[in-house]
């Protein structure tokens, strides 16, 4: 990892940033956290292929919380990139835009937030990327956005992945799929999710099945909205049944 990053930082295409060049951040945070600093985090920001040529192709950003470090490309897209089957085409062709480096800056200041705060980043990482996600959602509202603008430019990345890795939810869009086409006889089990036929059988029915992940992604997402309005800045605990073995890895963050 600290090699990666080195070779990184050292690349004449990198530059140090600062919170303070971005004030309307600085004072979201403040007004927020005002009893947390996170002024002292270091923060970087490079190209896309400097960072990607380090192994690190498909982050828009991160927050590296050894090192109090944030590492930002300063262009992102989300839904780019050259894939080898339907699903995985329409999917990403579905869900392109263009993410705005202050919107990626400010999640990964909030996880440094919540590091200072002691909150756990890896033990809980579903219920903390959703505390993350969910407390950004003032501060893009703030910048002219509606809620749905943060959902399709913002959050669809990540509930795309907690679709993707909740068999329950899958399950049943198969199951739905088998009951509107009479073509279908069989569909996968949850016992097979990590099999090659699952990718093989959601190419051949991509048509059927990407609408649907993303309806579902879009509605975990209001529902994490939801939360935060009824629930405000408290932790997020989520009741799904996250399995990382599905975690979905095709969408593009070039």
């Amino acid at each position: 990892m600290e090699e990666k990053l080195d070779r990184i930082l050292r690349s004449k295409k990198t530059r140090q940033i600062y919170l303070s060049d971005y004030p309307l951040i600085q004072e979201y945070l403040n007004s927020r956290f005002p009893n947390i600093d996170v002024s002292a985090v270091k923060i970087y920001v490079s190209t896309p292929k400097v960072i990607s040529a380090a192994g690190f192709p498909e982050i828009g950003g991160c927050y590296i919380r050894h090192l109090k470090l944030i590492l930002l490309k300063n262009k992102m897209t989300i839904g780019s990139g050259d894939f080898d089957n339907k699903f995985d085409r329409l999917l990403n062709d579905s869900v392109s835009c263009s993410a705005d480096v202050e919107d990626v800056l400010v999640h990964e200041l909030l996880h440094a937030v919540s590091d200072a705060a002691g909150r756990s980043l890896s033990r809980y990482e579903k219920a903390e990327e959703e505390f993350v996600y969910s407390t950004s959602l003032d501060f893009l509202l703030s910048k002219g956005m509606t809620e749905d603008d943060a959902i399709n430019n913002n959050f669809i990345p990540f509930f795309l992945n907690s679709v993707m890795a909740n068999r329950k939810v899958m399950s049943g869009i198969f199951v739905e799929l088998k009951r509107a086409r009479q073509s279908v006889s069989v569909v996968p089990t949850e016992e097979q999710f990590s099999s090659k036929r699952v990718k093989d059988f959601m190419s051949k029915y991509a048509n059927f099945i990407v609408p649907r992940v993303i309806d579902s992604a879009r509605q975990k997402a209001q529902e994490m909205i939801d939360r935060y309005r009824e629930h405000g800045l408290k932790s997020l605990a989520s009741s799904d049944n996250f399995d990382r073995s599905m975690r979905f890895s095709s969408i593009d963050f070039e």
